[in-house]
């Protein structure tokens, strides 16, 4: 009996305790309860593309307040290496109550029996439906796991929000494949993401070359750097300015761009 009693916990640790892929989903809408009401209409929308390190400054330090802060211009942001705490609220919690954002959380691994790490998006406007799709993996990153989500933003004319993180390294090009090919399915469209892969790589220029995407920020950015991996593309939308917000709030430059609506 001694053995039962030890053994058991000892396998739900080790079940708990090892990260595990989170399936595909639809659903429709975001936590909306915190959206201030309506925003005053206008043809311009501020996107943009932030990996927060789960919070954690170039100084070490952990201030989700820093990583909202950066983020208060924004009306449509998609987050990546968002992290679950056992602390509540979450950090997605955290900073979509004080920027009065709608938050869609898409989780990409769940361990300790709940959702440990995840993209998101933040948005200033109200979310429609939306999927989360897996993407291919690769044996060698068996604990990275990855996913697109596909979002609608209920806007006057509605705009189709894409946004994911890719591999590092092994399997980058087979999951771009499987991002641009449901990237072309929409417009106006902006897709947004840490995608590991500078504009000089191959399988970026392959894309890069269409005449129906546009890379936002290689046209805004006057001093735009070739090794960027951090993206903003748009189909169906014209990019008008664009910037970056480097406050070492991650080890990641926040990248935004003013989008034309109309």
């Amino acid at each position: 009996m001694l053995w039962f009693v030890l053994i058991v916990p000892f396998g739900l640790f080790l079940w708990g305790a090892y990260p595990r892929a989170v399936k595909g989903e639809e659903g429709s809408g975001a936590d909306e309860s915190r959206l201030a009401g309506p925003v005053q209409a206008s043809s311009t929308l501020r996107v943009a593309t932030f990996n927060i390190h789960g919070g954690r400054g170039v100084d070490g330090r952990r201030v989700i307040s820093r990583t909202a802060r950066d983020l208060e211009s924004v009306d449509i942001a998609a987050l990546q290496e968002v992290h679950d705490t056992w602390r509540a609220p979450s950090q997605l919690e955290r900073i979509a109550a004080r920027l009065e954002r709608a938050a869609l959380a898409a989780p990409t691994r769940r361990r300790w029996f709940r959702n440990h790490r995840c993209n998101a998006l933040l948005a200033a406007r109200p979310v429609g439906r939306w999927s989360r799709i897996p993407l291919p993996g690769h044996p060698r990153q068996r604990f990275h796991h990855r996913n697109l989500t596909v979002a609608r933003v209920e806007l006057p004319r509605p705009l189709w929000v894409l946004f994911t993180h890719l591999n590092r390294e092994d399997g980058r090009e087979p999951q771009l494949d499987l991002v641009m090919r449901e990237f072309l399915k929409y417009s106006p469209a902006v897709l947004l993401g840490d995608l590991n892969m500078s504009r000089n790589e191959p399988a970026m220029l392959e894309y890069l070359a269409r005449d129906d995407i546009t890379d936002a920020l290689g046209e805004t950015l006057d001093d735009d750097d070739p090794a960027r991996i951090d993206w903003i593309l748009c189909r169906g939308v014209r990019p008008v300015r664009g910037g970056v917000i480097d406050s070492g709030a991650s080890d990641h430059p926040l990248y935004w761009c003013d989008i034309d609506m109309a």
